[in-house]
């Protein structure tokens, strides 16, 4: 009984940091995979580059992010982050239309998200978190 214990109080402790080393296992891995799948498959372009740069980056944040203070006890919202992170994960990388038009255009889309998710990514830094929560609070002193 007193193993159990001391596991339970050992995850909580370092929950957070367990949390991470998974998503950079699952999400490294993940990346890594995708690259290996392209190169075997002679689809490695500029989209897949700019893709793994993206997961690198999202990779190294998560190494480096902050422990969060508190998080959101609302389902709801809790819900949507969760749905919004995980949506990626359905989208089918293989076009099905044999137009060169639509392709090219959801090419173009794909590199102009990917960016912007880069950008957000670094500007969040290590505030970046899938569920809601505090994980810095910053002030400034200030005289009036």
């Amino acid at each position: 009984m007193k193993t159990w214990k001391k596991i339970y109080a050992y995850i909580l402790h370092n929950g957070q940091t367990l949390v991470n080393i998974f998503l950079v296992l699952t999400l490294g891995g993940g990346s890594l995979f995708r690259v290996y799948q392209a190169l075997t498959a002679s689809m490695f372009d500029y989209i897949e580059v700019i893709y793994f740069i993206r997961n690198l980056v999202l990779v190294i944040i998560i190494m480096n992010r902050l422990d969060h203070l508190a998080i959101s006890k609302n389902y709801a919202h809790q819900s949507v982050a969760l749905i919004a992170f995980f949506t990626g994960i359905a989208f089918d990388p293989e076009p099905t239309t044999d137009s060169a038009l639509l392709i090219n255009l959801s090419r173009g889309v794909t590199i102009i998200a990917l960016l912007l998710a880069t950008i957000t990514l670094i500007n969040l830094g290590k505030s970046f978190g899938i569920l809601i929560s505090i994980r810095q609070v910053k002030h400034t002193d200030y005289t009036v």
